[in-house]
């Protein structure tokens, strides 16, 4: 991941997946609402275009496959693997592929392995993430290291979600805050790829005032990931509504739409209503 592109790459991974969470994760509660049953958070989601598929498992093992030839192939020079840093990278990918190989499991065959496993696997995942970047900044400049911590930082916020969202599995706060993290990590991955390898050739300084702007950057893309999670939750509570509205809407009101409805219907055109005998027959 020392390049441009081996922070914008992973960091769009990321943004993908938690901003499709959002989607899910508010599409999941409101339905439950609506339908008066108890919600529960997921960690993966179907597609309603293709609900028989998982679109989510599929393209995550599809992406993690790339990373790991992108990263072993860049990590040989000569015909020896010399690049220790997309080792690292590889196990990162590595892990995240065994959450995957679990929601796969899980889709077609529910009962197959423990309950929970899904959450298991991608608290590791996350785990692993954060203790091999914690590991991986000897010898880099103090704002490399700083950036890096706040990614650490983000990674940290993740597992602890996760972990609660595992012990309340009906709180869908904790779910938000599992996608908040992860968008979060994608952000700040592009945007250390900007920092460090911007490709105009401006990277930041290392100063003390470029580490203050750092910190306050961070802090923006936080506020900017809260403000992305609430319009989302607005499009989808708007698109819910329309599609359960007549569901919830009193019989009174249901009454008065049907004798509009009449009223606005021209004589000749009103069928007589059926007798009891001809819907017998």
């Amino acid at each position: 991941m020392g390049t441009f592109l081996g922070h914008v790459i992973p960091g769009s991974f990321f943004l993908a997946f938690s901003t499709w969470w959002m989607f899910g994760t508010y599409r999941h509660f409101f339905q439950s609402r609506y339908k008066k049953r108890r919600f529960h958070n997921l960690t993966s989601f179907s597609c309603n275009c293709m609900p028989n598929i998982p679109i989510e498992a599929l393209i995550k093992l599809i992406l993690i496959s790339i990373g790991i030839v992108g990263e072993t192939y860049t990590a040989f020079r000569g015909g020896k693997f010399v690049n220790i840093g997309n080792g690292q990278h590889i196990t990162m990918f590595a892990f995240f592929s065994f959450n995957a190989c679990i929601d796969l499991i899980n889709f077609y065959r529910p009962k197959l392995l423990p309950p929970d496993m899904e959450y298991l696997s991608a608290i590791l995942a996350f785990s692993i993430e954060g203790f091999l970047f914690s590991q991986h900044l000897h010898g880099r400049t103090e704002i490399d290291v700083k950036l890096h911590h706040f990614l650490l930082i983000a990674v940290a916020f993740t597992v602890i979600s996760l972990v609660l969202e595992l012990i309340y599995r009906h709180k869908v706060v904790f779910g938000l805050c599992r996608c908040l993290g992860t968008f979060v990590q994608g952000t700040w991955f592009i945007q250390v790829g900007i920092y460090l390898y911007n490709p105009m050739g401006n990277n930041i300084g290392n100063d003390h005032m470029s580490m203050m702007i750092a910190t306050m950057a961070f802090a923006w893309h936080i506020a900017a990931a809260l403000a992305v999670m609430f319009a989302i939750g607005i499009l989808v509570y708007m698109s819910e509504s329309r599609y359960h509205i007549h569901e919830y809407m009193p019989a009174s009101q249901n009454l008065d739409m049907v004798e509009t409805n009449l009223s606005d219907t021209d004589e000749g055109d009103v069928s007589p209503l059926l007798t009891p005998k001809q819907i017998i027959a």
